[in-house]
């Protein structure tokens, strides 16, 4: 079953065609900063997501080869990656309900 999300605008949406990952919390300083609080991240196989909107957003590289990807235009923190690997972290709560994850 696939999974779908996006932003808070709806400008930036994904679609997930492989299992997700457990959620993990992240309360590292930049998870906290770049989410207000603890961060809560699941992930799946990059070839695996789809994202639609893509206009719309937009990469941070927050620490040296770590991109942090965002919506241009409401400002909602979606993505965690490193080029070149073959996962994607994903926000949690941008995830549409139900998701049935756990943490």
């Amino acid at each position: 079953m696939a999974q779908e999300g996006g932003c808070l605008c709806g400008a930036v949406r994904y679609r997930v065609r492989a299992p997700l990952s457990d959620v993990l919390l992240c309360h590292c300083s930049q998870c906290r900063r770049w989410h207000g609080h603890v961060g809560a991240w699941t992930s799946a196989s990059r070839v695996a997501v789809t994202i639609t909107g893509e206009g719309a957003l937009a990469w941070y590289e927050s620490s040296p080869g770590v991109l942090r990807g965002f919506c241009s235009g409401c400002g909602s923190s979606l993505f965690w990656q490193r080029p070149g690997e073959a996962e994607l972290d994903i926000a949690a709560g941008t995830l549409d309900q139900p998701t049935g994850l756990a943490t």
